[in-house]
């Protein structure tokens, strides 16, 4: 008896060693590739989901936050929690004031197994905040797909737009304006000169109270329809505080006023 319960022991031992050898050797097998989500984008291969829409407008809130001071870039970050990042940049010049942060997501677009193979297609979505036209306030944010040479960040609807409350302004040509604002609206990047990645722009207003915001949204050649309200399938967005915000005192401690008397030196 006792040599046949040790014999169906050993068998069973042997029969979950070898089924686990056979899953690690499965798992071993498995191969990953990571594609870039840009480089899809122009073969058309991938369609935008309502999960890529819902970062891109987070990260649009949040800039309008810092923009706005409602909220500091930590601030936001914190808020949103993972997967997102970033923080203020640090100057160069140890006294120089701070002018940069960014908030940006490491973002899995598709996960999908073909056979022995895990393809993930990958991307980043940010944030570039500066003060670009003034040294005291943070009033400009330019948000992308990082990286991206092609042009289209995301595939918005209708609704997504009026969700922000914008009213259409007017619409210009890439190429029409000078060097200088062609860094400003097409992404603040050289390469974006003289290409079709951003062929119009169309700027929209958002005002809440006193507050006024212009949005410049960058379409490429392609994905340009001149009867579209809207730039559906956008580039590149440049969000620009246009008014003078009052300073933001909590970032300043009050101290309460005391008079002095000076001392009497007649005496």
């Amino acid at each position: 008896m006792n040599l046949l319960r040790k014999t169906l022991v050993s068998f069973c031992c042997c029969l979950i060693y070898i089924t686990c050898s056979a899953e690690s050797s499965s798992n071993e097998d498995i191969n990953k590739e990571y594609i870039r989500i840009y480089h899809i984008t122009p073969k058309h291969a991938y369609q935008f989901t309502p999960q890529d829409i819902a970062i891109v407008k987070k990260l649009i809130w949040s800039s309008l936050n810092v923009l706005g001071q409602k909220s500091s870039i930590a601030g936001e970050i914190a808020k949103l929690g993972k997967p997102f990042e970033g923080g203020e940049v640090l100057p160069k010049k140890f006294f120089s004031p701070i002018r940069y942060g960014e908030i940006f997501n490491y973002h899995t677009f598709e996960k999908k197994r073909e056979g022995n193979k895990e393809i993930f297609i990958k991307g980043i979505y940010g944030s570039q905040i500066s003060k670009r036209f003034n040294k005291k306030y943070w009033d400009f944010a330019g948000i992308s797909l990082w990286n991206d040479d092609y042009g289209e960040t995301i595939h918005f609807l209708d609704s997504d737009f009026e969700e922000f409350n914008l009213t259409f302004k007017e619409k210009f040509f890439f190429l029409d304006l000078s060097p200088k604002d062609q860094r400003i609206y097409g992404g603040g990047e050289e390469k974006y000169i003289g290409r079709e990645i951003c062929y119009a722009i169309y700027r929209f207003e958002r005002v809440i109270g006193k507050e006024e915001y212009h949005f410049y949204f960058c379409v490429n050649r392609e994905n340009y329809d001149e009867h579209a309200p809207y730039p559906n399938k956008w580039g590149n967005l440049a969000i620009i505080r246009v008014d003078d915000p009052a300073p933001d005192k909590s970032r300043y401690k009050v101290v309460p006023y005391k008079p002095t008397t000076l001392p009497n030196w007649g005496k």
